[in-house]
């Protein structure tokens, strides 16, 4: 009884009717489904008829998901109870595996196995490791990550090729005064730049041409031959 009339203390007469006001209890309301959303869209919802208290667990669900609800949906409460929900704050925290020496396949692969996101990967040339292989990566092996966090790879495209040498070149000058004029004249040079054939008409003037490195000059005319050394 939560109310009567006449009140308490009031004198009525004998057999007299009192009307009782009874209580049906607390006025109850069905808790809604908020799993699956987001912590702020969840504590909104149910704020409007029950207290909300928070509890953060690991779980492979986006950060800040309703992975639980303690009462479940569909459940009639009292207005003003306590809604618990269990909130996503990531995977269990583990240790990155070594990758180096692995293939961007392997190291991928494994990357999905454990829910990790490859999020860059970039080619440098590595004196150490072998063309195609992890040579660093971001995180740092062994240190802690959870699932859905980000990895960088860095792939080895080998050692850096040497840079071609600079050949000096050395003027060689072939005289041609020994020559008889119109006479063919066959100029073979062989040097650090490999092998070449000049051709020339005699005129009486000196042939110039030029040489790379340290090599030989042979040159031709009818049955003659002449070969000398630079530089």
């Amino acid at each position: 009884v939560i109310r009567q009339d006449p009140a308490a203390g009031k004198k009525v007469k004998k057999g007299r009717e009192i009307d009782l006001t009874i209580s049906t209890g607390p006025e109850l309301v069905k808790v809604e489904n908020v799993v699956g959303k987001m912590r702020r869209e969840a504590t909104l919802i149910l704020e409007e008829n029950f207290q909300v208290e928070i509890k953060e667990v690991h779980s492979e669900e986006p950060v800040n998901t309703v992975v639980a609800q303690d009462p479940g949906a569909g459940i009639s409460i009292p207005k003003g109870s306590t809604v618990t929900l269990s909130v996503s704050k990531g995977g269990q925290p583990f240790k990155l595996k070594d990758l180096r020496g692995f293939t961007l396949e392997e190291a991928t692969t494994w990357l999905e196995l454990f829910n990790l996101r490859l999020r860059h990967v970039a080619e440098d040339y590595n004196e150490n490791v072998g063309a195609g292989l992890v040579y660093s990566q971001f995180p740092e092996p062994n240190e802690m990550v959870q699932a859905g966090d980000f990895v960088d790879l860095y792939i080895s495209k080998g050692p850096k090729e040497p840079p071609e040498p600079v050949l000096e070149d050395y003027p060689i000058e072939i005289s041609t005064t020994d020559i008889p004029e119109g006479e063919i004249i066959t100029v073979i040079i062989r040097d650090e730049a490999g092998t070449r054939t000049e051709t020339y008409v005699s005129d009486g003037q000196p042939i110039i041409t030029v040489g790379f490195g340290s090599g030989t000059v042979e040159v031709k005319w009818g049955d003659q031959t002449e070969t000398k050394t630079f530089p």
